[in-house]
């Protein structure tokens, strides 16, 4: 599963835009809005330079929280 061995028999959580190979082999899979078209903000390159995205406007009502609210969320539920 490309997981180091250490973690290979932990549960797996998955958050993803997309439903690929890796968010089904999750034991929990949380859908996302998708960085860049249904949500906004900065997000890095590989180079780790910073560029901001903004929505697309007729993604916005996508129904989907977005990466960075289920991480908040998750923190402030303590999981």
């Amino acid at each position: 599963n490309g997981l180091p061995e250490s973690l290979s028999e932990k549960p797996q959580v998955v958050i993803d835009p997309f439903k690929q190979a890796s968010a089904l082999k999750g034991q929990v899979v949380i859908p996302t809005a998708l960085p860049g078209l249904e949500s906004e903000g900065t997000f890095f390159r590989a180079d780790g330079l910073p560029f901001d995205v903004r929505t697309v406007e007729a993604w916005r009502d996508h129904g989907y929280p977005t990466v960075q609210n289920v991480l908040a969320n998750l923190i402030a539920e303590g999981h």
